[in-house]
């Protein structure tokens, strides 16, 4: 810290450049979770590696790797609970009983991008919101809520959610800060792909998803989601 005439304390230039390096690592974690909720541990270190320039087995990097995991922890439950909320309201607008079906058209109608970018708020926050759209990830995206929507709707299934990680962990999550680190890490393998949607409609070639894919009247490959 450097003191001007007055006494007080100025930030020095390396202090000002570790403060942005944390911001932009917290912003980078947010941007990962929109791709993966239960990433792999090397994400985290090569975040840790490229964001924060630190040794891993260091003091300071094994404490932002804690930091990575709480905040991942915390960001699950979250999420989970504002799908929980949601569906409440779903069920409360609806005036349906708490065990009633799930119905897909009612679902889609009532799960749109602009509940999506409620629910996910608090980590769009990291992200270039042009540049998501540009690149087709919020549709993507809404489909994930869509899903996650499906499986807690009678229960809270924390075991299921982890396996929805397939219909996002390829997209892109620009981030605001313009650095991408999160967009650009290679989460799984370069052939593992998903099934879906794209822009024009038409199918993206990928092994056959394992989780359940709500049917969509643009992509005719893909398996209806039953109840």
């Amino acid at each position: 810290m450097s003191s001007n005439s007055n006494g007080s304390s100025i930030p020095t230039s390396s202090q000002e450049n570790k403060t942005k390096a944390c911001r932009d690592f917290l912003e980078e974690l947010k941007c990962l979770f929109l791709c993966v909720r239960n990433p792999p541990k090397s994400a985290f270190e090569e975040l840790i590696r490229q964001v924060l320039k630190c040794e891993l087995n260091s003091a300071e990097g094994i404490e932002w790797l804690h930091t990575a995991n709480r905040h991942f922890g915390d960001s699950c439950n979250k999420l989970v609970n504002s799908v929980e909320k949601l569906i409440e309201n779903f069920k409360e607008k609806r005036n349906l009983p708490m065990m009633s079906s799930l119905q897909k058209d009612e679902l889609i109608s009532f799960v749109d991008e602009s509940v999506t970018a409620y629910v996910l708020s608090q980590w769009l926050n990291a992200i270039n919101l042009d540049e998501l759209q540009a690149q087709g990830s919020m549709s993507r995206l809404c489909k994930f809520i869509q899903h996650a929507f499906a499986v807690n709707y009678s229960a809270r299934d924390t075991k299921k959610m982890k396996t929805l990680d397939k219909l996002t962990k390829d997209i892109g999550v620009p981030s605001r800060n313009g650095k991408n680190f999160a967009s650009n890490l290679h989460l799984f393998g370069s052939g593992d792909r998903i099934a879906a949607a794209g822009n024009d409609g038409q199918c993206l070639n990928g092994p056959k998803v394992k989780t359940m894919v709500l049917s969509d009247p643009t992509c005719k490959k893909t398996r209806p989601y039953k109840m």
